[in-house]
């Protein structure tokens, strides 16, 4: 892991100066322990077992990753975390970033590290596509698709194709109550 090699190599070289540009990031990540030094010299790692499954296979990977929501958060197994992702100006070196943690805790990152950070956002908000919701017009329970997400600002909206033929936008909170009927419904039949 190159994350825990640096901090054998001499840092004398490496300046690093917070550019102005701030957005705030969701970052998921596995929990991690810091190498153990033997007597010999040798780096080793003990392995640590997830607290949720992992899917493995070509193309996956276990590093950490994030998104571009209005609030960032840090997944390590099932607790989230908040934060906000900075970019590092780098005089010497591979570009970085530094994810900041509301508890005031950071981590560093590398650019490929922040790039998957950023794709995180997107894949939560697609999650919703083909999710059933129900809404009353009328008295009367109307079923819909949620088909695609735009988003605008710091709002994100769903667009919902209802079985009838018309469609509608609704933000997170309405998604999560629409939802949340159709699931009621279905229990009801």
């Amino acid at each position: 892991d190159d994350s825990h090699e640096s901090a054998d190599k001499p840092q004398d070289k490496i300046e690093y100066h917070e550019k102005k540009r701030s957005s705030p990031m969701a970052l998921k990540s596995v929990d991690r322990k810091k190498p153990r030094t033997s007597s010999s010299g040798h780096k080793h790692e003990k392995p640590v077992a997830p607290a949720v499954p992992r899917p493995s296979g070509p193309g996956i990977s276990h590093t950490r990753g994030s998104s571009s929501s209005p609030r960032g958060k840090v997944m390590y197994g099932a607790r989230i975390r908040f934060g906000t992702m900075v970019e590092l100006e780098s005089t010497s070196g591979p570009k970085q970033y530094e994810f900041s943690y509301q508890d005031g805790t950071t981590e560093t990152l590398s650019a490929q590290e922040a790039q998957e950070a950023l794709n995180l956002g997107t894949s939560e908000k697609s999650r919703y596509i083909n999710k059933r919701i129900a809404k009353t017009f009328d008295g009367q329970p109307y079923m819909g698709t949620i088909v695609s997400y735009r988003d605008a600002g710091k709002v994100t909206y769903w667009e919902v194709n209802y079985d009838d033929g018309d469609s509608e936008e609704f933000d997170f909170e309405d998604v999560k109550k629409y939802m949340k009927f159709f699931d009621y419904i279905g229990l009801m039949h």
